[in-house]
């Protein structure tokens, strides 16, 4: 458990991951793979001081785990100010509906930040992969295509959910 948000830590968001997988792989079920980052939260610290962000960390646990309720559903505290959920049997639909109450609970918490270029409030970019795990090299390949759709969301002004491959779809779409 990690001890400043009573959320699980990476570590055992790690082997419940693989558990996850394991039986999503045996199923051929989809999983949702969501990671969260705290937009410019070096500058909250920076601004408020370190005890206000553990406590402005410690309200956003809380937000994201009133959120991901379902009991397979495991989110941690991946790092920092990064966090995770990991949806079992959670289409790219489903998935991205649950990244976007995410990310609207964090924002109405209404924790004010002078230091963001985005909003008077504490907002978070989220990224989402989703896929039917075909191996245990799933996990590597999940947090990779997270990440890269965390990023994406961080590049396109941050405060909002991206799709993993969501702008290459719409892109090849719009190509034909």
């Amino acid at each position: 458990t990690d001890a400043l948000t009573g959320l699980s830590n990476r570590y055992a968001f790690e082997l419940g991951f693989s558990r996850i997988l394991e039986d999503a792989q045996r199923k051929k079920q989809p999983t949702a793979f969501i990671l969260m980052d705290v937009d410019f939260f070096k500058r909250y610290n920076d601004i408020y001081g370190h005890p206000q962000g553990d406590l402005c960390l410690k309200r956003i646990a809380k937000a994201i785990q009133a959120k991901c309720v379902r009991s397979g559903d495991v989110v941690a505290r991946y790092g920092g100010e990064e966090f995770t959920c990991l949806l079992p049997n959670t289409d790219e639909k489903g998935a991205k509906y649950v990244a976007e109450a995410l990310r609207q609970e964090i924002e109405k918490l209404q924790i004010v930040h002078e230091g963001s270029d985005v909003s008077a409030y504490i907002t978070v970019s989220v990224g989402v992969a989703t896929q039917t795990p075909a191996s245990q090299d799933a996990i590597k390949e999940m947090i990779m295509r997270a990440d890269s759709a965390l990023y994406q969301a961080k590049g396109n002004g941050r405060n909002q959910v991206s799709l993993y491959g969501e702008e290459y779809e719409r892109t090849r779409k719009e190509i034909g």
